[in-house]
């Protein structure tokens, strides 16, 4: 594996172009000149590292010796060599594989990757990933039918309809025949102040008579009305944000995010079935139509993150992890279809020798230097 150079020179270095041509005079001031080899444009840079210590000047100079650095070529990046990445597509998912190369118009970036961001399409839009662990705090999260999901005059049918990725795991929340408080919920412990987001994914049953569910949770005001005909909020309570994503086939990712009231082993979260916008007047349910139901996620966020599928226990997952050679790890094996993209700053490198470097040597103020010169080498 070829060596790269890993320590960062002084300031202010800069390159020199040696003249790598032939001339041939004929008098007269005339003269012929050709490049000499295929590559003439090939930098010298001089590169001090003053001011270390004597362990890295020592170093420093014993890299260069242990590597053959003056016969055998070295990755090395010039300094402010820095270029972009925008919203580069580098993966497909293919149902199987969970890694994958960072690349820029299909070439493999492979060393110097400074900052970056990845984003995922998939059956939930394009989504931004996290490179730190994320928590669905929510268990069951797509059965509601355990006696745990507590249901006030609405019974389940489970696996009732197409959930938003394409499996048969939606359920069907049906309205008793009365009138009546129907609601469905379930508590997770909470810390005071903790900014708690907590999301579902729902779809109006058609010909169903419900239209509006609210959103709420323990903290006084954390209210949000849901109108499922026409996929907007109306009315929304002081505190929170509400936000909604419209999916395909009449699914929408509906959340609130509010702040907890108080250390609490229960902080519920609900939806509730109302007559209209801004009250909480009862509806007269039919015994036989309601909503659809999926993907509760509870999280300590800002705002929703893409879904995380819980059953008995809760779920953490770290979306990604880049290594020092831009692989992807990705923290759940990517659906197949689903694309992936990057955009972010990397350095390019290239391949050098040392000409010349020098021991590590005392300097004033009781500090150490080396001092090298790098050329160029053709790849």
């Amino acid at each position: 594996m070829t060596a790269t150079f890993p320590y960062l020179p002084d300031w202010g270095a800069s390159p020199e172009m040696p003249q790598a041509i032939n001339k041939v005079a004929f008098g007269d001031g005339y003269e012929q000149r050709s490049h000499k080899g295929l590559n003439p444009y090939l930098p010298i840079w001089s590169l001090t590292f003053s001011k270390r210590t004597q362990a890295e000047a020592e170093a420093i100079a014993a890299w260069f010796q242990a590597n053959k650095a003056d016969v055998a070529a070295f990755n090395w990046t010039t300094p402010g060599a820095n270029t972009t990445a925008t919203d580069e597509l580098f993966f497909t998912g293919d149902g199987s594989t969970s890694s994958a190369q960072l690349t820029k118009g299909g070439d493999a970036i492979t060393s110097g990757i400074l900052i970056s961001s990845l984003t995922r399409t998939d059956w939930q839009g394009t989504v931004q990933l996290s490179p730190t662990p994320r928590t669905n705090l929510r268990l069951y999260s797509q059965d509601f039918t355990i006696a745990a999901w507590i249901k006030t005059n609405l019974t389940v049918t489970p696996d009732a309809t197409t959930a938003p990725d394409g499996t048969n795991t939606a359920d069907l929340l049906v309205t008793a025949a009365v009138t009546g408080s129907m609601r469905v919920y379930r508590g997770v412990a909470s810390v005071a102040g903790q900014r708690r987001c907590s999301s579902w994914y729902v779809k109006k049953q058609p010909g169903s008579v419900v239209r509006w569910l609210v959103l709420s949770a323990d903290q006084s005001g954390a209210l949000a009305w849901f109108d499922l005909d026409n996929g907007v909020f109306g009315n929304i309570g002081s505190g929170i944000t509400a936000l909604v994503s419209a999916l395909s086939n009449g699914w929408y990712r509906v959340s609130i995010t509010y702040n907890a009231a108080g250390n609490d082993s229960g902080d519920n979260q609900f939806l509730t079935v109302v007559a209209g916008n801004g009250n909480l007047t009862n509806i007269t349910g039919d015994g036989v139509t309601g909503f659809y139901v999926w993907g509760a996620q509870v999280e300590d966020s800002a705002e929703p993150t893409s879904y995380i599928p819980t059953d008995i226990s809760i779920v953490t997952v770290t979306d990604y992890t880049i290594s020092s050679t831009g692989v992807v790890a990705f923290g759940q094996t990517p659906i197949s279809g689903a694309t992936f993209r990057w955009s972010g700053t990397y350095t390019i490198g290239f391949m050098w020798v040392a000409d010349s470097w020098t021991p590590a040597k005392p300097d004033e103020y009781n500090s150490w230097s080396v001092q090298a010169k790098f050329r160029q080498v053709a790849a």
